[in-house]
């Protein structure tokens, strides 16, 4: 039985669950992100002498169609390979089970990581447009930008800058982009989001902080 040590991954700054290391590799929208992940496992792979890890990495590299790392065959029992819509509709679930207040709490934790995780992504006010469309877009479908305003200014953060704050002005100065991303479809599915690397990286915080923070450590999504 593998020890506390051996079960959690140490990933930018922090030790992150394996499994769930993986769920968020698979979940990262490409190749080119979820590599940021597996270099985690198998950098802790290599320091535990866990060899299975490079079946678990080649799990993900034929999911986003890359070619396997020469590996051993039969080196591991096989487990299913969790699939990236029911992680998503897994976390979403989650959230709607959450109360306003565990919203806002969630909202204020995630915007918080973003700014010390990524501190040259959130640059300016229309920015609150990429984090409405994640919360929007992945967790609550019905949310409306006048009851994300409400949420936002009592979720931002202390010590947020003045200049980034949400107010009404802001919203109604990005609700037509906003319009025309909805008129295609959700924030993912646009081939030209001007605001991609910023939605990519929320996604990533709220799911690490959903299943870490707030759901602890042991939180199966697989």
């Amino acid at each position: 039985m593998r020890n506390e040590n051996k079960e959690y991954a140490w990933h930018d700054g922090i030790r992150i669950n394996d499994v769930q290391l993986i769920a968020l590799a698979m979940n990262a929208g490409s190749y080119n992100l979820a590599e940021h992940y597996l270099l985690s496992l198998l950098a802790h792979g290599l320091l535990y002498q866990i060899s299975d890890y490079i079946n678990k990495v080649n799990e993900v590299r034929e999911f986003y169609g890359v070619a396997p790392i020469p590996a051993p065959k039969n080196n591991y029992a096989e487990e299913p390979k969790p699939q990236k819509r029911d992680i998503a509709d897994k976390v979403r679930k989650l959230y709607l089970k959450m109360t306003a207040g565990e919203h806002e709490e969630l909202l204020c934790k995630s915007l918080a990581t973003l700014m010390d995780s990524y501190p040259h992504l959130f640059k300016f006010k229309n920015h609150w447009q990429g984090i409405y469309l994640v919360v929007k877009d992945r967790l609550d479908y019905g949310l409306s930008q006048q009851e994300f305003l409400i949420m936002a200014c009592k979720a931002t953060p202390k010590g947020w800058p003045e200049r980034l704050r949400i107010n009404k002005s802001v919203v109604k100065n990005f609700s037509r982009g906003i319009q025309a991303a909805e008129a295609e479809g959700a924030y993912y599915e646009i081939a030209d989001n001007p605001q991609k690397q910023l939605c990519d990286a929320f996604w990533e915080v709220l799911l690490t902080v959903i299943m870490m923070e707030k759901y602890g450590a042991d939180t199966e999504l697989v």
